[in-house]
């Protein structure tokens, strides 16, 4: 095929020549018939073996459905014959259909931010310590109490008077334990704080806030103790520190042994009937 080319000759006139434009290369009409077949032939092969694929699935779950009818699952699915039940998200116009299928699926596998996570780390972290010391700790006021106070007095013993008992040496004695424990916390907190959100995010934990914490909330399990020795017929403890031997060991609230003597005819026995006379 001939086209005509127009270019400029050495005056700056304008001159046309002809020159041939290569045209595509043709495929013959039988190499197309082929490449055709052939295509017809790959296609109804993979529709071959995805039917069969399909049939399998589907004898498959026939023959699990009745199994389970036969072990009678179907009798016992949650929620059959009610009313489906909805949430607010379902209807929210400003959460996609897939984000709230794909947040319910998480939702019910368990799953949660990595902030969620550790903050459940923490949480756990944080209740354990303080259930710790508060055991630690009613153990302690407990022997306090019993030490100064004889059965017929301790039974008339007020809250305020239970809230206002310290121990510098039992603080003393379980510092370390302390201080090891709220740093462990902390480092939880600053990871925490580096995930979480601005709003949700904590202060570190210090021993003096945690500590009078304690104190006010141990009130009512000191009561509850006393109550329970009240009746049993009430045995004072022969503790009034660390000493004769007893090792109250904190490190995580293992209280030491403590010693009682409730024989008759001993010294806490007369001390406690002679108490006894004199209240009465």
């Amino acid at each position: 095929m001939l086209t005509a080319r127009t270019t400029f000759n050495k005056t700056g006139k304008l001159s046309r020549s002809s020159s041939s434009l290569h045209t595509p290369q043709r495929i013959p009409a039988d190499s197309r018939r082929k490449e055709a077949l052939r295509d017809e032939k790959h296609s109804s092969a993979l529709v071959g073996s995805e039917k069969l694929f399909a049939d399998a699935a589907l004898e498959e779950s026939q023959e699990a459905k009745g199994r389970a009818r036969q072990e009678g699952r179907f009798g016992k699915i949650t929620g059959r014959g009610k009313p489906i039940t909805r949430i607010s998200d379902e209807g929210n116009p400003f959460i996609a259909r897939e984000e709230f299928l794909m947040n319910r699926i998480v939702q019910r596998n368990g799953a949660a931010p990595p902030w969620v996570e550790l903050q459940r780390e923490l949480d756990t972290a944080l209740a354990s310590f303080r259930e710790i010391v508060k055991q630690s700790w009613t153990r302690r006021c407990m022997r306090i109490l019993s030490s100064e106070h004889p059965l017929p007095l301790l039974a008339r013993i007020t809250p305020a008077q239970i809230a206002s008992v310290r121990d510098p040496m039992w603080e003393a004695h379980e510092a370390g334990y302390h201080n090891t424990a709220l740093a462990e916390i902390n480092s939880l907190v600053r990871r925490y704080n580096g995930v979480a959100p601005y709003p949700v995010r904590r202060t570190i934990y210090e021993r003096e806030p945690e500590l009078e914490k304690v104190y006010s909330e141990c009130v009512d399990d000191v009561l509850r103790e006393i109550d329970a020795r009240i009746k049993e017929g009430g045995v004072v403890r022969s503790v009034s520190g660390f000493t004769d031997g007893e090792d109250d060991r904190g490190g995580g609230g293992a209280g030491g042994s403590a010693r009682y003597d409730s024989r008759p005819g001993s010294f806490w026995a007369m001390v406690r009937k002679w108490f006894a006379k004199l209240v009465t």
